[in-house]
């Protein structure tokens, strides 16, 4: 079974405004997601990266950085409002959200080919 692209993306910034933060000790601006929405954008890149082959318009990433419990580097998620979250670094989560959107596109050409030839 294919993997499906997100519909949309929850993520949290700064209190009350949505912005990206700091996180001590790395560099850049980051957002609180879900780690499930982390591992669903992170299998949507690698299934992007599999069906394109390296051609499509958007290049996927090789290795997002995703910052966990403790401000460790890697996918150990922490408690947010109840939610098992993660930190990832705002740069990626956008690039990821091309990715997740050209591999909707990229789909949706599939879909259109494989019913033209029916």
């Amino acid at each position: 079974m294919a993997v499906r692209p997100l519909a949309r993306i929850k993520v949290l910034g700064k209190k009350g405004t949505g912005e990206p933060f700091k996180i001590i000790g790395h560099r850049g601006n980051y957002y609180y997601t879900s780690a499930k929405t982390a591992e669903k954008l992170l299998e949507v890149n690698e299934a992007y990266r599999v069906l394109c082959k390296g051609k499509g318009n958007v290049k996927p990433l090789s290795k997002p950085k995703i910052v966990g419990r403790g401000g460790a580097l890697g996918f150990k998620p922490f408690l947010v409002g109840g939610e098992r979250c993660l930190c990832i670094l705002a740069e990626d989560l956008e690039r990821l959200w091309a990715v997740n959107e050209a591999y909707r596109e990229l789909l949706k050409k599939k879909r259109a080919k494989a019913k033209a030839k029916k």
